[in-house]
């Protein structure tokens, strides 16, 4: 199953690759999850194991 892409362009074909990047995400969005975190009591932050 393929993980990633890479996207290059000539010189100055920046818009061209933002288009197609959008293109991209928006057929395949990619999860927006943040990582869960432990706190403590102290507030610090844990492990996020246990």
């Amino acid at each position: 199953m393929p993980v990633a892409v890479q996207l290059v362009a000539t010189p100055g074909g920046e818009k061209r690759l933002l288009e197609l990047a959008a293109q991209i995400e928006a057929a395949r969005p990619w999860p927006r999850h943040a990582p869960r975190y432990a706190v403590d009591a102290t507030g610090s932050m844990g492990t996020g194991v246990g």
